[in-house]
């Protein structure tokens, strides 16, 4: 059984520039005015914020916990011929059909379901995501998407794609009934 985690599959050397806390929505910045009684501006000022841990928690929980609107699912990537970048979509992505890794045993790409948020991390530690590898092979394996679609093969509109990234090498060789499990969490400090 081979386990990868999070940060083999999400490699920071091989994705394109990290993600902050501001371009997933944990920034704030802070604009006032001071108006006279004349009606004009006296005085302006700017001013970010520190985004506080029961925050965070909270935004992780309501965007990927029970009280989520979306489900998440992961797909396998079947190649590494496209590096991950932040503009990437669901449809741009898994619209090349050659992107996704389909030949395992699951009728649909397997659900992550985790748990509930806790300092400032989500994980699916207590559920494991498995897949089981089919007939054929051997198989070779680049990386991995979180995305909002259960379907193989789909790149259809109105899905999402949270994270997408190649394995920081290929893993070669599976072969048929051999067990590739995930096991992703996801901190604001990843993100």
């Amino acid at each position: 059984m081979t386990k990868v985690g999070f940060k083999e599959i999400f490699n920071p050397v091989r994705i394109a520039p990290k993600k902050s806390l501001e371009q997933f929505g944990y920034d704030t910045r802070w604009s006032w005015e001071h108006i006279g009684l004349d009606g004009k501006v006296k005085d302006s000022w700017q001013h970010g914020n520190v985004c506080v841990d029961e925050g965070i928690t909270k935004g992780l929980d309501i965007l990927f916990g029970a009280s989520s609107k979306l489900n998440w699912y992961i797909a396998l990537i079947d190649t590494g011929s496209h590096t991950p970048i932040a503009t990437d979509t669901y449809q741009s992505v898994m619209s090349e059909a050659y992107y996704e890794f389909i030949s395992y045993s699951e009728a649909s790409r397997p659900a992550w379901i985790p748990g509930t948020a806790a300092n400032k991390s989500i994980d699916n530690t207590a559920n494991k995501v498995q897949f089981t590898m089919g007939s054929g092979g051997p198989f070779n394996i680049y990386g991995a998407a979180l995305v909002s679609n259960s379907v193989k093969n789909d790149a259809s509109a109105g899905n999402f794609l949270f994270a997408f990234g190649l394995f920081p090498e290929p893993k070669l060789g599976y072969t048929t009934g051999e067990i590739l499990q995930l096991d992703l969490t996801l901190n604001s400090g990843q993100i």
